[in-house]
């Protein structure tokens, strides 16, 4: 794998690692917890960031047969929006495929990302300097994305979710806090 890829892989699984011994460290329960009536679950976040990275294997793989897109002039504005809402605003996930099912385990959402993982490590080994700056992902907002840049709105949309657990974490830190009180 060509370093700028190895260095972006091993920071986002370094990330996953992370949350995942973050989680393990919970008590299961909690990990089912909805802290709010429309809220995910500390276990539906983990899903829908393996829902994530699923989808952009799955978009990527198809795409690196076939000419990169087309990147227009706008591009670098739509990138630019992406970086300064993923790390400032919550908002709706954008398509179905990657909303999170309640009830499902947290070890198979894990297994199923360490399978995802593996794919996307091969995928990455695949490609060369040249392809690195081409577009084969095209992002809701940002458009279309470089692998390099796709690597990076992964890393920021794990960091986006990360804050979402902090968030989980003071709301149920605060029911807690309210149900000692009486």
């Amino acid at each position: 794998m060509i370093p700028a890829l190895a260095t972006a892989f091993d920071a986002l699984e370094t990330r996953r690692q992370a949350l995942f011994a973050d989680l393990a460290s919970r008590p299961p329960a909690s990990l089912e917890v909805r802290p709010e009536p429309k809220s995910w679950t500390l276990a539906e976040v983990a899903q829908h960031l393996w829902l994530v990275e699923r989808g952009t294997l799955h978009v990527m793989e198809g795409r690196l047969a076939k000419p990169p897109l087309r990147r227009g002039p706008l591009n670098r504005l739509g990138i630019a929006a992406m970086r300064f809402i993923l790390g400032r605003f919550r908002f709706k996930v954008p398509i179905a495929a990657i909303q999170p099912k309640p009830g499902i385990p947290l070890a198979q959402v894990q297994a199923d990302w360490d399978a995802t993982r593996s794919k996307m490590r091969a995928m990455l080994e695949g490609i060369d300097e040249p392809r690195l700056h081409q577009s084969f992902f095209r992002h809701p907002l940002a458009g279309p994305l470089s692998v390099a840049e796709t690597m990076e709105f992964l890393t920021r949309h794990h960091d986006h979710h990360l804050r979402q657990v902090r968030r989980i974490d003071r709301l149920m830190g605060a029911r807690d806090e309210g149900a000692g009180r009486g």
